[in-house]
């Protein structure tokens, strides 16, 4: 859109607008004082200079001026490291089968405890675990055949639509001096996140 206005002197504003559709605005204002003699020459001019604008905004190689901003919300929260604190880690547990776990409240965290300590002889408590400041993840890896295997979750994360868990296993080399017994190594770690966060799991590369 180009538009004149009179003002008190010897020149004209000549101003020009270019809007790139009536639902995504990409916007360039120009405003220049030309002598009445020389108003058909600048028209022409902007109206060329609004031609190639319009047309790199329609290619995108110019931003809309009046483009939402990412939420706020979504850029601190997203991809950020979430801390966490160890409940218990080793080689051998009551748990036998391969498990990657979620823990939300006393209950279920009790009857875990109570598998995961059932074959020792002397049973230790459940360790305390404040469920109002965040929630239990647990990675069992279940029978395996000797010693040096193990399992450590290395790293939480707020990923776009969830906490995203990542944990490391370690198999022993060929050859290697290990026990000669079955062993079930677990990590179960507390994250400091909201108890009701959805969480998935991930091998840490």
């Amino acid at each position: 859109m180009i538009s004149t206005r009179a003002e008190k002197g010897d020149g004209i504003w000549v101003t020009l607008r270019v809007c790139r559709n009536r639902h995504n605005i990409a916007e360039l204002y120009v405003c220049a004082r030309v002598m009445p003699r020389h108003a058909a020459v600048a028209c022409l001019c902007l109206i060329t200079l609004a031609c190639a604008f319009h047309s790199l905004a329609a290619a995108g190689s110019i931003e809309p001026r009046l483009e939402q901003p990412a939420s706020a919300a979504a850029l601190m929260q997203s991809g950020s490291e979430i801390t966490f604190q160890t409940v218990s880690k080793g080689s051998r547990s009551g748990v036998r089968d391969s498990r990657q776990m979620v823990l939300r409240g006393q209950a279920e965290w009790h009857a875990l405890w109570a598998q995961h300590v059932s074959t020792d002889a002397l049973p230790a408590p459940p360790p305390p675990i404040d469920f109002a400041r965040g929630l239990v993840v647990a990675v069992f890896l279940g029978d395996k055949p000797t010693g040096g295997y193990d399992v450590t979750i290395s790293r939480a994360q707020r990923g776009h639509d969830s906490v995203v868990i990542y944990f490391r296993e370690r198999v022993p080399a060929p050859g290697a001096l290990v026990t000669q017994s079955l062993t079930q190594p677990f990590h179960v770690v507390q994250i400091n996140t909201d108890v009701n966060s959805m969480v998935t799991f991930r091998r840490d590369s």
